[in-house]
């Protein structure tokens, strides 16, 4: 072979693996966006429900029943995106409700901070959750 032909070779080789990264990508985005989506709306109608919003921490229980049910349900593991999904979900939620008090300009940093950290973990716990059912449901019993 020609040097010419190994450098169509390796530049064919590069071609394909950026785009199998950048396809890659775009399925992560688009994994991140639907659960996104998911989690907001489940977080909207846990928060505004008003049987569910007499509870104390009714978000993070909406986050872990949504996490839940995504994990019985998706076939891949997910958990940077459920996690990552968790954290932003229950970080919007905690500045809506402490809004009153940003307002008049208080931060309430260790709030913010515990809601932010506790929806991650109640995303990550319920999906771990979700996962392991159903592992455990469809493993053969010998």
């Amino acid at each position: 072979m020609s040097p010419g032909g190994q450098d169509v070779v390796t530049t064919e080789t590069n071609r394909s693996t950026t785009e199998e990264s950048s396809s890659g990508l775009q399925s992560t985005l688009k994994s991140m966006l639907i659960l996104g989506v998911v989690f907001a709306l489940v977080q909207f109608a846990f928060q505004t429900l008003p049987i569910v919003s007499i509870l104390p921490m009714a978000g993070l229980i909406g986050l872990f029943v949504t996490a839940f049910g995504i994990g019985l349900l998706d076939s891949a593991a997910r958990y940077p995106t459920v996690g990552f999904m968790g954290l932003v979900t229950a970080g919007l939620v905690a500045v809506v409700g402490n809004s009153k008090l940003l307002v008049n300009g208080i931060v309430p940093e260790v709030s913010l901070a515990i809601g932010i950290a506790g929806g991650a973990f109640a995303a990550l716990v319920g999906y771990y959750f979700g996962r392991d059912l159903k592992a455990g449901v469809s493993q053969e019993i010998p």
